[in-house]
């Protein structure tokens, strides 16, 4: 891609950019939401048409009008959310848009059997644990992944971009998405990776291109840079300077919960305290019962036995509702299914659960709802084209931004946040942090879940350790070291 530039009305999202990837290479693409990494991704993909500057594949200039044409010339996209058809079979989504005829003299009757054949050849081929009649929806985001690249590798991709791939998996399904990455690397594709989480950019990528405003600032070899380097290159900043001063003093206990555990036996006999004022870590590994214990909190899930009490008055957590009327609300780590509403707007997603608060009972004035939306966004400095634009169709960090803003707007005392920044750029980060101080400051309380660490021991005053369902330690986060929190996590019998 040679000198590519992009404005949407006034704003100028791509000046001048080139961009190259090798074929046999793995490429990260980085920068901050609004970097302009999802246009110039975009472009090369079909979606949208540069105005001006070139595309070359193969040494042989292109142009796409469509993500079809994109396609035929040997690129693929696989998008942050899934675009599989859930009610069709592995199978059918493999073939859909390419699919296999009968002969004969009945015209455009799929040949079914032969596309089960070739999509059992693939899977065999690549090692994957599929089976060509499972219904897409049965499927784990991990293997709906391994769905997309063999229906890229259907099309013949020569390039593959894959935005925020592992946003949605757990640690062992990040390294059997790594070991595919290889595999596909090795065969000679070229992968484009987008990614927030620069620990996995380190990790995968043969080379590396920094966006920043619109703008390329660096591309060379990932051997060239490091994390810290990448962060200033993205940022203008140092890490450290993402987690705001803290020096607040904790007050007295005002939540408790003794013995919870839910009916699936995924969480057993917790108990912990939380403080007004204080910001709490919950640490721990995928399928350790961080996210149950959440949802026991929040009474997203039913409690099958123990107690909360809230100033030390036993209450019932029974339903979400219920919670909330009790001051406690829940910012879930799915924000595309069970945090936004992607059809309402940005504006209507803000105050959904304050409309009451803000005098509409009966019936919302949109004048108002978008004038309302407009002054909180500008506080909460959301990045949104309008208050208007439908959630679904805002940047991760924006979503997020909404998600945490509804809820400092209430008069919630306790807010559970579950991965608050995951998928999310540095800037946007910064800011979600400073938000949390901000809330906590006004002698409310966070219970942080995240996986992390750099942002438990950037952003806790005590950090709690779940594994195999149970609270295995309660750490003071001054006094503790990762590798401790680790170990906890991890081992059993420490």
């Amino acid at each position: 891609m040679v000198d590519i530039s992009k404005r949407f009305g006034a704003v100028c999202a791509l000046r001048d950019v080139s961009f190259a990837a090798r074929p046999g290479t793995v490429h990260a693409l980085c920068g901050e939401n609004g970097a302009g990494k999802s246009v110039l991704s975009k472009i090369l993909a079909g979606v949208y048409r540069p105005d001006s500057g070139r595309i070359e594949v193969q040494g042989r200039e292109v142009a796409f009008s469509s993500p079809a044409e994109a396609v035929r010339a040997g690129i693929s996209m696989l998008y942050q959310e899934s675009d599989l058809a859930p009610d069709l079979t592995v199978a059918e989504n493999i073939f859909l848009g390419a699919e296999r005829l009968l002969g004969g003299k009945i015209p455009r009757m799929l040949d079914s059997e032969r596309m089960r054949h070739e999509t059992d050849d693939m899977i065999d081929s690549h090692g994957f644990m599929l089976k060509p009649d499972t219904i897409v929806a049965e499927l784990t985001p991990a293997k709906r992944q391994q769905v997309e690249v063999l229906k890229a590798l259907n099309r013949r991709a020569q390039v593959l971009i894959m935005d925020e791939p592992t946003a949605s998996l757990s640690p062992r399904e990040t390294q059997e998405l790594f070991a595919i990455i290889r595999g596909l690397r090795n065969s000679g594709m070229t992968i484009v990776y987008i990614s927030h989480r620069l620990d996995e950019v380190l990790r995968i990528a043969d080379e590396v291109t920094v966006l920043r405003d619109g703008v390329n600032v660096y591309s060379g070899a990932r051997s060239a840079v490091n994390a810290d380097r990448v962060v200033r290159l993205m940022t203008g900043s140092a890490p450290e300077e993402l987690f705001p001063e803290r020096n607040n003093i904790p007050g007295e206990v005002f939540f408790e919960a003794r013995e919870i555990s839910d009916r699936a036996g995924r969480v057993r006999k917790v108990s912990f305290r939380l403080h007004r004022g204080e910001i709490v870590g919950l640490a721990g590994l995928v399928g350790s019962g961080r996210s149950e214990t959440a949802e026991l909190i929040t009474g997203a899930t039913p409690l099958a036995e123990g107690e909360f009490f809230l100033d030390g008055n036993k209450v019932a957590l029974d339903s979400p509702v219920g919670a909330v009327a009790h001051r406690i609300a829940l910012v879930p780590d799915d924000r595309s299914y069970s945090g936004i509403i992607p059809s309402l707007s940005g504006a209507a997603n803000l105050l959904l659960p304050n409309y009451r608060r803000f005098g509409m009972r009966c019936w919302i004035p949109r004048r108002r709802e978008l004038r309302l939306g407009e002054g909180i966004g500008r506080y909460l400095r959301l990045e949104w084209p309008s208050p208007r634009t439908p959630a679904g169709r805002l940047p991760a960090g924006t979503m997020r931004k909404i998600l945490i803003g509804r809820w400092l707007m209430s008069d919630i005392r306790l807010l559970v946040l579950d991965e608050p920044t995951r998928g999310v750029d540095v800037e946007s980060r910064r800011e979600i942090y400073e938000l949390m101080t901000h809330f906590v400051r006004r002698g409310r309380t966070i219970l942080l879940i995240s996986s992390n660490l750099s942002e438990l021991f950037g952003m806790t005053d005590r950090i709690l350790v779940m594994r195999n369902g149970r609270m295995v330690g309660d750490l003071k986060t001054k006094e503790v070291s990762r590798e401790e929190v680790m170990g906890l996590a991890a081992v059993d019998g420490l």
